[in-house]
């Protein structure tokens, strides 16, 4: 079973550019139905030794928001499962509270559930599973689950890449296109590419040579050329 979940898994991954939120959906309702998933959370180690959600499905709206960033220090299933580099089973909402009493102070903490898996990601950080089912903890099924977190957190660092890389390039097309113009400017622009020198637009219009010169320095800046031959030359006009 946990070859096919793995192969399915991969699968979706290469297939498809899911946001890291869909990724958890999927683990919820393909790779863990076996447990009866009812919530999945993903939380990255940052540089200040705290695990901060990255991504979730299942949770109450706003409960993920609500509970922040957890320090290592604060005990916890996800953050002991990354301390101690194993997997944590809590088999009980009273388990949980016994086991990790600051547990009551978290807010939006529901207990409708009968089990929760933490599991540590290696270089990344941990993910949890919220379900309804006990799981069998054996060397098969740790191994299953790390690699899981492994493959997810790839596929979500994939996905954050591609955006990266997405906006890039279209912060680097919009500046290729230029600022828009003023008015001002777009009639300067056509009288350049009339031919008109600055003195002769600068009677046109009623400006000054000075402001004019400005304005076309200004205009050439915004359409990324180098000066009025290349406005020409771009325009089909200039000979």
């Amino acid at each position: 079973m946990y070859l096919k979940k793995l192969e399915d898994l991969s699968r979706f991954l290469v297939t498809n550019e899911s946001t890291s939120d869909e990724i958890c959906r999927f683990l919820n309702f393909e790779t863990f139905n076996y447990l009866e998933s009812r919530a999945i959370l993903f939380a990255q180690l940052t540089n200040d030794g705290s695990l901060t959600p990255t991504a979730d499905f299942g949770f109450t709206t706003g409960a993920v928001a609500s509970w922040g960033k957890f320090p290592l220090t604060f005990d916890m299933p996800i953050t002991s499962a990354v301390r101690k580099n194993i997997c944590v089973h809590i088999n009980s909402p009273k388990d949980l509270f016994v086991k990790y009493p600051g547990m009551k102070d978290i807010p939006n903490l529901d207990q409708d559930w009968n089990s929760i898996l933490a599991i540590p990601v290696h270089a990344y950080g941990v993910f949890s599973i919220t379900s309804y089912q006990q799981p069998v903890m054996d060397d098969d099924h740790d191994g299953f689950l790390r690699t899981v977190g492994q493959l997810a957190t790839v596929g979500m660092t994939k996905v954050k890449l591609a955006g990266l890389i997405k906006n890039r390039g279209a912060r680097a097309m919009q500046n290729s296109r230029g600022l828009e113009l003023t008015p001002r400017q777009e009639l300067i622009k056509k009288l350049v590419l009339q031919g008109m020198t600055n003195q002769q637009i600068a009677i046109e219009i009623g400006f000054s040579d000075s402001l004019v010169r400005q304005e076309t320095m200004a205009i050439y800046a915004a359409l990324n050329v180098s000066g009025r031959k290349e406005l020409l030359e771009n325009s089909g006009g200039g000979g």
